[in-house]
């Protein structure tokens, strides 16, 4: 799943014009740094995981995004070996609950930004 695009997800019934939504199956838990590092929450609907992953845009080979406990665990960590003038969002796995959790960015192991705890 890519939450950098629309998470919203639409009923049949919403679709047919009855104002019925059904809910969204990520929803963003944190942000930090301009809403450039982020932390969501899946429920295991719409073809996602249930749990939490991290999301960043990052443009650099070396730079990182990690999952982090409230201890500051690093859960799991996703290093980018893409380099260019744009930036790309990238994921981190996603890790079932409860939480809390945060995002966190970083280059080749030192922390950078990270978004507050949140579940």
């Amino acid at each position: 799943m890519a939450p950098a695009q629309s998470v919203t997800a639409e009923s049949s019934a919403a679709a047919a014009g009855s104002g019925v939504t059904a809910a969204a199956p990520c929803r963003k838990a944190a942000s930090a740094n301009g809403d450039t590092v982020r932390l969501w929450y899946c429920n295991g609907t719409g073809g996602t995981k249930r749990g939490y992953h991290g999301q960043a845009l990052l443009n650099k080979a070396g730079n990182e995004i990690t999952l982090r406990s409230s201890s500051g665990t690093v859960m799991t960590r996703t290093r980018i070996t893409y380099t260019g003038v744009l930036h790309r969002w990238f994921n981190t796995k996603t890790i079932p609950g409860p939480g809390p959790f945060r995002a966190c960015t970083g280059h080749m192991g030192a922390t950078g930004t990270c978004t507050r705890l949140a579940r």
